[in-house]
């Protein structure tokens, strides 16, 4: 008791007489925030170490499922395959679409150069062809004046050398037939080939298929719509929409192709036109083709005369075939002279019309820039396929 009296005693002695007064103020704080080390805090430079084993896995592998879980049903699977079927073509229409983003620019050949390329090669088949059916003409003329003269001899030998001798001419005729033939074979080939590179199915058959194809796949959705095995129909419409875009985009790109063909066809056929007509113009106007044509046309006279008095010496009546036959002869016999000179006339124009469509089709012009040429050529093909 008394030692804890002593304890206390001690420290309350140790203790202030009053209490210590507490500032009416608060301590100002600093102004400035303490400012932080500017450079950051470098981390240490050794990576913290792995553990040295890594952690095992289970012993046994999880199992797979027995089968796989389709992601799709059935009916949506079948129309999945159907439309990439039917949206196969669809790469070569971007592929085409792409080519016809990088072609250079080229102008596409209008209506209007189109029909005047095909109607120069409609009319060029008919100037083409007129000189082997004048060949073939006068090789018949011929041989009908030598049958005239034929019957009107009384020999039997003089009427046989007679006959020979028409033979050999009909085979000397047909060789020169012969050489003509052979230019016209090459400018038909060049006016068919040209004729049918110019031809508007070249470009609108594309447009069509891909047309029938936007249809088509329109048809499907719209068929699989109806089954309702599906909660949400699909839309129906966007397939002709896209089939009419790709139906115009192809179109536009062959219409690109079919001008620069046809530009470069008919550029590198000029040489070769140019090249027939000449060799036809040459066969035309060569002297033993103009001696011949006159000769032709004295001697069925003659030769006729000299059937009639045959007639006259046996005591028969006359024949009005026969006379209907030369009346029909000397008719195609002055044809025959006026085809020969306008078919000199159309082999020219038609290689003057063909130079120009060249030129038009260089520079890009209108059909008016040769129109004159294409109408004159027209105009002698009408002629001549009249008269033959």
């Amino acid at each position: 008791m008394t030692l804890h009296r002593k304890f206390c005693h001690a420290h309350t002695a140790l203790l202030p007489a009053r209490p210590v007064p507490l500032p009416a103020r608060p301590v100002p704080l600093p102004a400035r925030p303490v400012s932080l080390p500017a450079r950051p805090v470098s981390l240490p430079a050794r990576p913290v170490p792995l553990p040295s084993r890594p952690v095992s896995l289970s012993a046994r592998p999880v199992p797979l499922p027995a089968r796989p879980v389709p992601l799709l049903s059935r009916p949506a699977l079948l129309l999945a395959r159907s439309v990439l079927l039917l949206a196969r073509p669809v790469l070569t229409l971007c592929v085409s679409v792409l080519f016809c983003a990088l072609l250079p620019s080229c102008a596409v050949l209008t209506k209007s150069q189109l029909d005047a390329v095909t109607k120069l090669s409609v009319a060029s088949d008919t100037v083409a062809a007129s000189p082997k059916k004048l060949f073939d003409e006068l090789t018949t003329i011929r041989l009908e004046r030598g049958v005239y003269y034929a019957a009107s001899l009384t020999a039997a030998t003089a009427r046989e050398k007679e006959v020979n001798a028409l033979a050999a001419a009909l085979i000397s005729d047909e060789s020169l037939s012969q050489k003509a033939e052979v230019y016209v074979n090459v400018l038909n080939s060049y006016l068919r080939a040209l004729r049918s590179l110019s031809a508007d199915a070249r470009w609108s058959a594309y447009g069509t298929e891909w047309r029938g194809i936007g249809r088509n796949i329109d048809s499907l959705f719209l068929r699989f719509n109806q089954t309702e095995l599906l909660e949400t129909s699909i839309p129906v419409g966007w397939a002709k929409l896209s089939g009419q875009y790709m139906g115009y985009m192809s179109e536009r790109y062959m219409r690109l192709r079919q001008a620069k063909a046809v530009k470069s066809f008919v550029t590198q056929g000029d040489t070769l036109l140019s090249a027939c007509v000449e060799g036809l113009i040459d066969l035309l106007k060569k002297g033993e083709l103009i001696d011949l044509i006159e000769n032709e046309s004295v001697g069925l006279k003659s030769n006729y005369a000299a059937y009639l008095h045959r007639l006259e010496q046996s005591g028969f009546p006359p024949d009005l075939p026969a006379d209907r036959n030369y009346i029909e002869l000397v008719k195609r016999m002055e044809v025959a002279k006026y085809t020969r000179s306008r078919c000199v006339t159309a082999l020219q124009s038609l290689k003057r019309a063909h130079a120009k469509l060249v030129t038009a089709l260089e520079k890009r012009q209108k059909v008016d820039f040769f129109f004159n040429e294409l109408l004159e050529l027209n105009t002698l093909a009408l002629q001549l396929a009249n008269n033959l």
